[in-house]
């Protein structure tokens, strides 16, 4: 650094250049003048604003702690949730948690509603065949009220459900791209093997090279003796490197087939590098500290060495990623001069332009690393301009510090900021101009050594299988005192679960994650013990290159707009009551019904704007609630019940790393996982005690076709809408919910005949010139049209039409169209009032999502004889382990059958914004004496 530092104030000129040399060598200079009323009031109305705003939009930041990384395709995965204030890590108001399982795709696979209690909530997602296949899924949860905030703000996180059964393959890829003239040359070599590890010998695979969904390059080849493929071929000059796959099909059974984000130069292709000045801008003239990020194709890090240099190739400056690619480097940047950093890829030298100096501006340094207690903040322009300025540093919703300063007559302003000021986490500090727009700015992290520390002593130092564990945890603050809180423990089989230890935790998430963009390797890593000042300096660098999420400054002044998405803050129904000409009605009766275990009555008043609002109810199983509206003397009131219905994320999925499948380079755990969740799905009835007597074969029931009773025949059902579309369109009328469903269908009426469908609408039906006529339809057993010939066929169409319009889709359990000699729709209403059925005035039947209640993860107790082997790769899930006012909690649970090791993932919180995380392992020795019962 000394050296650096003399070779830049060698060749820079000038005072100014010279004396940021000279502070920087002292490491602090003086203040500017004293702060003045003016500066003071100029402070107070930017604190001011911000606060009102923050109070008016107060954030949310959400965690879910999984049992396990990776999962098959049978599994459940248990989560627990927390939902956390983003000022001080408390808990957040919201009381309704909405998670999503998203495929590669993006398309929702699942969604649950978890109700959240004090900012903890638990839930699991079944991993159901029939829903699933192998692949890539995502996890997204969020709040009502985290919408208003935007995608960039939820909860993600990957994870792979992997197939079950012998049909597996396990594959080993490796490719190596020409160095030659043909540098889209690429050579490719794959091993086969099926789920025993025996080679897949002389199987003939079509490999496809694909960009997204295209396929670019196609080809077929056949596996040697022992299971090796090899393939080369040139991709297309244009192919978008960062999205390509590899899709290998069995030629003989297409059913069987991997596919696979493939990068063509490897670990040693093409990087992405990135300068990122200190403040945000590189001024010419001043001493600008710069980041810089290196990326490879696959978007994950690549560490990386070299230098500086300017337009005659002399050497400015050296860099080297301190880690995961990130790291800092000094420079002066001279007026008219440009600056290149190269570097090494691919055994090539490669060169990479750094952003364009300013020659005017303000620079921003801010140390934090070299002093314990203090922020060292450095602020220098390229001129004095007399102007009052701001410098703000704050932390989740809160300002912690402002101050307002004048440059100095050489352009310097420096300063001091006690690190006691703020709580751990990100600080962002931003320097203001008079107009309050930021002129430079800059994040960093305040550790002040007050996360949880967490014990968990088992009673024994070794377990046979079988045997119960007990686990004693102690939980002690930042000053060892005892400390209360909320914790999720997770058991694994080593054997099967061989990353138990994840990535992130809630220590790592809620206090770095969150607050950045873009994607973090490992983010955990800068929280564990060892290699402190290596993980203190690779921590600022990530905040260099990453940290520009933060309080957005055009909305100090703007006026605060009424939030688009409300906080769900208890479980409620809210709305409006519409009387003649769609204008609010006041003082209406409305009344809650809802049946149930739980059944409950409830009445309110529309208030003036027509509002009215049930608070608090209670959480029961039920799925519907009746509303009605009475007037003064407890008469039905012709008005429209508008209720506020939940509307779900629009938001795109964020931008993730591709994940490799499973059975791609797998390791021997992994593979014993899947095999055992394998073995887990074909048994009949896990861990039950031995009975007497035989047990039958299993004998697998095929779905197949209901027949309807219609009139005096028998009808097939062909095709249906189920009870889950008809809750979702909600009012809808079933005429635009045909119509929606199946955009062939049409209605007619020139032959006298009612409804009419094309041939593409029932793709199952047989069809007579394309065209197949419905004769009638039949609501809970009764015809619409009062019988075949009773009225006219033109008025039977009307007939028809009116009741499709006006009978609303959520008063109808199902519909579907069956088959006889002629073609029928058949409708069963929920009320059962078949022809009659008719949506009521003045009333709305409110389906809201159902929330998952907690289930209970089941752990076997070896108390009797079992007759099958214990195959949990999760041996136990607490969600809700609670530490008492000493700190302490105890935990039990059953080994499994056979020796080895489990790893225990303890994490959790105080809920007054402190985290502890805990990994250990614990022993299952062989039992000599036998299984303990």
């Amino acid at each position: 650094m000394i050296h650096n530092f003399n070779r830049l104030f060698n060749r820079a000129s000038g005072r100014r250049v010279r004396l940021i040399c000279l502070l920087l060598a002292s490491g602090f200079a003086l203040k500017s003048r004293a702060q003045t009323a003016t500066d003071t009031n100029l402070v107070k109305g930017i604190v001011s604003a911000v606060a009102k705003y923050n109070n008016t939009y107060t954030s949310e930041k959400l965690y879910l702690h999984f049992d396990k990384p990776h999962y098959a395709i049978g599994d459940t995965a248990w989560f627990k949730a927390y939902v956390l204030s983003g000022s001080n890590h408390g808990a957040s108001t919201s009381a309704k948690l909405y998670v999503d399982l998203l495929d590669h795709a993006g398309k929702k696979v699942q969604q649950l509603v978890i109700p959240v209690f004090d900012g903890l909530a638990q839930g699991y997602f079944p991993l159901n065949e029939k829903q699933l296949n192998d692949g890539s899924y995502t996890i997204r949860a969020y709040t009502n009220w985290l919408q208003n905030f935007g995608g960039d703000y939820f909860f993600y996180k990957q994870l792979y459900v992997s197939s079950l059964g012998g049909k597996a393959w396990l594959l080993t890829e490796q490719h190596r791209r020409d160095t030659g003239t043909d540098s889209n040359r690429v050579q490719l070599a794959m091993r086969f093997n099926d789920a025993k590890g025996l080679p897949l010998v002389m199987r003939q695979f079509s490999i496809k090279i694909q960009e997204g969904t295209k396929t670019i390059l196609k080809s077929e080849v056949a596996t040697t003796v022992d299971g090796t493929l090899n393939s080369a071929f040139s991709l297309p000059g244009k192919a978008n490197k960062h999205n390509l796959n590899i899709l290998v099909e069995d030629v003989n059974d297409k059913s069987q087939h991997i596919s696979f984000p493939f990068y063509p130069s490897g670990a040693d292709g093409d990087i992405d590098l990135q300068f990122l000045p200190e403040g945000g801008k590189l001024i010419t003239g001043l001493l600008n500290r710069i980041g810089f990020k290196a990326i490879g194709e696959d978007g994950l890090s690549r560490d990386i060495k070299g230098v500086v240099v300017d337009s005659k190739n002399e050497e400015t400056a050296t860099l080297q990623a301190t880690h995961n690619g990130m790291g800092s480097f000094v420079l002066v940047p001279q007026p008219g001069e440009t600056y290149t950093a190269k570097i090494m890829v691919d055994g090539k030298e490669k060169r990479y332009p750094l952003p364009t100096a300013k020659t005017q501006g303000m620079a921003l340094r801010v140390d934090g690393i070299n002093h314990a207690d203090e922020l060292y903040v450095y602020i220098s322009a390229t001129a004095a301009d007399n102007k009052s300025y701001t410098l703000i540093a704050q932390s989740g919703d809160k300002v912690y510090f402002g101050s307002g300063f004048v440059l100095n007559g050489d352009g310097y302003y420096n300063t001091r900021i006690r690190k006691s000021l703020f709580p751990t986490g990100v600080v962002s500090i931003v320097v203001l101009s008079p107009d309050r727009k930021p002129v430079s700015r800059r994040s960093v992290f305040i550790d002040r050594q007050d996360a949880l520390q967490i014990s968990a002593l088992p009673s024994q130092a070794a377990y046979n299988p079988g045997d119960s564990i007990a686990l004693n945890m102690h939980v002690v603050n930042g000053s060892n005192a005892p400390a209360q809180g909320s914790f999720a423990v997770s058991v694994t089989d080593d054997t099967q679960v061989k990353d138990a230890v994840q990535a992130d935790n809630i220590q790592s998430h809620i206090l770095l994650v969150s607050e950045l963009k873009g994607n973090i390797e490992n983010p955990a890593w800068y929280f564990t013990n060892g290699e402190e000042k290596l993980k203190e300096k690779a921590l600022d660098n990530l905040l260099l290159a990453q940290g520009w999420q933060g309080f957005d400054w055009e909305k100090v002044d703007a006026p605060i707009p009424v939030a688009a998405y409300q906080p769900e803050t208890d479980i409620s129904i809210t709305g409006n009551v519409k009387g003649l000409f769609k204008k609010s009605d006041a003082g209406v009766k409305v009344s809650v019904l809802a049946n149930g275990n739980h059944p409950f009555l409830q009445d309110t008043i529309s208030d003036i704007n027509g509002r009215f609002a049930f608070h608090n109810l209670p959480l029961t199983d039920t799925v519907a609630y009746l509303l009605k509206l009475h007037n003064v003397k407890d008469r039905a009131v012709a008005a429209e019940i508008i209720v506020d219905e939940f509307k779900p994320t629009t938001a795109a999925l964020t931008d993730l790393p591709r994940r490799m499948p499973w059975n791609m380079n797998a390791d021997t755990a992994l593979i014993s996982y899947i095999n055992k969740a394998s073995q887990r799905s074909q048994q009949n009835v896990v861990f039950a005690p031995s009975v007497a007597g035989k047990l039958l074969k299993q004998v697998d029931i095929k779905a197949r076709r209901e027949a309807t009773d219609v009139g005096n025949e028998l009808a097939l059902e062909i095709a249906s809408i189920s009870e889950e579309e008809l809750i979702a369109a909600k009012k809808m009328s079933l005429m635009d919910l045909i119509y929606k469903k199946f955009p062939l269908f049409k209605e007619s009426s020139i032959y006298a005949i009612n409804v009419s469908s094309r041939t593409r609408m029932w793709p199952e039906m047989q069809f007579v010139n394309g065209t197949q006529w419905m004769v009638d339809i039949v609501a809970d057993g009764q015809f619409v049209a009062r019988g075949q010939y009773a009225l006219s066929m033109h008025d039977r169409y009307l007939y028809q039409k009116e009741y499709l319009n006006t009978l609303g889709a959520d008063d109808v359990k199902s519909i579907s169209l069956s088959r006889g000699r002629y073609l029928y729709m058949v409708i069963h209403t929920r009320s059962g009032r078949g022809i009659y059925a008719r949506t009521p005035v003045g009333t709305y039947a409110y389906r809201p999502l159902v929330m998952q209640l907690p289930k209970q993860f089941y752990s076997p107790r070896y108390t009797v004889k079992y007759t099958q082997p214990d195959l949990r790769s999760t041996i136990h899930w607490e969600p809700n382990l609670i530490t008492d006012a000493a700190g302490n909690a105890k935990l039990s649970f059953y080994a499994a059958d056979k020796p080895g090791t489990y790893t225990v993932v303890i994490e959790g919180t105080d809920m007054q914004g402190h985290f502890g995380v805990r990994t250990q392992k614990i022993t299952i020795s062989q039992n000599t004496a036998g299984v303990k019962k």
